[in-house]
């Protein structure tokens, strides 16, 4: 059985975000995503879990909760 899962990401502005991680990540906008309090981008070959971004009232107080680590393709550092 296939498990299909989402990242959820708190934001202030989810729609800045959602502009950001595309070029990051290769991700595209979700088609057909229209929730005005959020964005949604997916991984277009289908293989990686979408990332919803949820807007949030409240600002941060503290050090994020999550993030996301970018390897660049290649040999690993100190190899």
């Amino acid at each position: 059985m296939a498990t299909h899962w989402t990242l959820g990401w708190d934001a202030r502005d989810p729609r800045r975000l959602a502009t950001f991680w595309p070029l990051a990540s290769n991700y595209v906008p979700e088609p057909g995503y229209d929730d005005p309090e959020g964005a949604s981008i997916v991984d277009p070959t289908g293989k990686g879990p979408a990332i919803g971004f949820l807007e949030v009232a409240e600002p941060k107080t503290s050090k994020n909760r999550m993030h996301i680590d970018i390897r660049v393709a290649g040999e690993a550092p100190g190899t």
